[in-house]
């Protein structure tokens, strides 16, 4: 596959250099997907890309720099070509097409680009070469393990940038994950701060993650930073956590300092009181003998009863007060009805997270059908392409909208391939004009329609009776009866 784009649309939070110039005019750049054997490539082509520096190339090339794609220089007669590695990784815009990221993935990317920044200075390289559109960014779909591309000579305003970056991670981020919203919002104002830098980042970054670690106390990580509010802790499919509700009413601690009320002290200066009174006359009684207790009277008495007497009023006024919860339940006010660990988000296995958002789907699905809207570009009646698979242990797949996601991940793709050849983003199908394609998404094994194995990327369309095949597992595609 191949097209031609501007440093700016490489780039698509508006960054260009001197090195993407030529003549006063901006230079094109072009970017071709390759495969080769089993490996696939992008490369980019270019006459800037011809009079990058020497140096900065062949550090690159001689060295297999952590948290960089592997890149390697490729010359075709007197054009040069930049080769980067992209085998089992998808593009972070495409990743984020079908899933959302929590707390855990944001502090994983940010804290791989750190390190790779940091990596490069280290080999005299310059980080503003460094490409952070989402479409440059590559992942294992699994670990959220980011690589990135550098492109030699290439300089931009690297901390504008990252900005846009954090910003997209924000906007990506999951709106039930507290952890991950609190995570996404602290590093992109970090990053909006005049004269920012990568230190800034780094000791925000340190303070999310002691803020998300149980083994930190709670106490330690609240005085990080004083002047914020602090979330609760819930997990995400607790009711109203969207609408601030809780199933249990719950009320706030009072603050440290504030002034305690006249009824409590007046309570401990009695109780004080009642101690000393009581020891003075053990020992006046130890030294004189019950004569001795006789010039005090009635005192003692007197004493003792009005302080019963006190603290059982103040008991009575003091009793729990219950309320009555948005649920139904009720809630002690003025105490945690519910112990704090148990609002902890919990970890959940992979199953359980495809089978939350297969339900969350479908409820869309439904409430869209209800109120009679129909989402543009993804839904058709009937089953608009047919997959038949040439195996009969599989069962023939449906595709009722687009884009279509094949491959063998339960989360990424809309429908499971569970074949070994078969890569965990493999194809996706598209539908345009009335005629469906499918595009080839950096697979191992490859796509092949008709036997013609597609490029990295490569899109080609479908027709009816094509033999459609994701790495050996082949597939007869049949058009349905579709209505838009």
């Amino acid at each position: 596959m191949t097209r031609k784009a501007r440093f700016e649309s490489l780039q698509p939070f508006g960054i260009l250099s001197a090195a993407g110039t030529e003549g006063g005019r901006e230079a094109e750049v072009e970017i071709v997907y390759q495969r080769e054997l089993s490996s696939n490539y992008m490369v980019l082509r270019g006459p800037e890309i011809s009079a990058a520096p020497g140096f900065e190339c062949q550090m690159l090339a001689d060295n297999e720099i952590e948290g960089l794609l592997r890149f390697r220089v490729r010359r075709t007669g007197t054009s040069v070509e930049f080769c980067y590695e992209i085998t089992s990784r998808q593009p972070l815009s495409r990743i984020l097409m079908n899933r959302k990221l929590r707390g855990e993935d944001i502090r994983r990317i940010v804290r791989g680009l750190l390190r790779t920044v940091g990596t490069v200075q280290d080999y005299l390289l310059d980080e503003r070469g460094i490409l952070l559109s989402p479409d440059c960014v590559y992942a294992d779909p699994d670990t959220m393990e980011a690589q990135f591309c550098m492109v030699p000579g290439y300089q931009a305003d690297f901390c504008e940038d990252l900005t846009a970056f954090l910003k997209f991670l924000l906007e990506k981020t999951d709106h039930q994950d507290a952890d991950g919203i609190m995570t996404a919002y602290h590093l992109y104002e970090e990053s909006r701060r005049e004269n920012y830098g990568m230190a800034d980042l780094t000791r925000c970054l340190e303070q999310q993650e002691a803020r998300a670690s149980p083994a930190v106390p709670e106490e330690e990580w609240q005085g990080m930073e004083a002047d914020e509010p602090v979330l609760p802790k819930r997990p995400p499919d607790e009711p109203g956590y969207r609408t601030g509700e809780s199933p249990v009413r719950e009320t706030v601690p009072p603050e440290k300092g504030k002034e305690r009320p006249a009824g409590r002290s007046l309570r401990k200066v009695l109780a004080k009181g009642a101690l000393v009174l009581t020891a003075a006359e053990i020992l006046i009684w130890y030294l004189r003998g019950l004569r001795g207790l006789m010039p005090l009277g009635l005192l003692p008495p007197v004493f003792y009863a009005g302080f019963a007497a006190l603290a059982i009023l103040k008991s009575r006024g003091s009793m729990p007060e219950y309320r009555e919860s948005p649920s139904g339940r009720t809630g002690r006010a003025g105490r945690y009805a519910v112990p704090e660990e148990d609002w902890r988000i919990q970890p959940v296995t992979p199953k359980e997270e495809a089978r939350r958002t297969e339900e969350r789907r479908m409820r869309q699905m439904e409430q869209s059908f209800a109120e009679g809207t129909v989402v543009l570009g993804r839904t058709c009646e009937g089953a608009g392409l047919i997959l038949e698979p040439e195996k009969r242990s599989l069962e023939p797949i449906h595709v009722g909208y687009t884009p279509f996601v094949l491959g063998k991940h339960p989360e990424l793709t809309d429908f499971c391939v569970r074949e070994e050849t078969v890569s965990r983003m493999h194809a996706r199908i598209d539908l345009e004009q009335d005629r469906y394609s499918v595009t080839d998404l950096n697979s191992t094994n490859g796509t092949r329609v008709n036997g013609r194995m597609l490029a990295a990327n490569e899109t080609t369309e479908l027709a009816d009776g094509d033999f459609l095949e994701l790495g050996d597992t082949g597939y007869r595609v049949r058009y349905g009866n579709r209505r838009g």
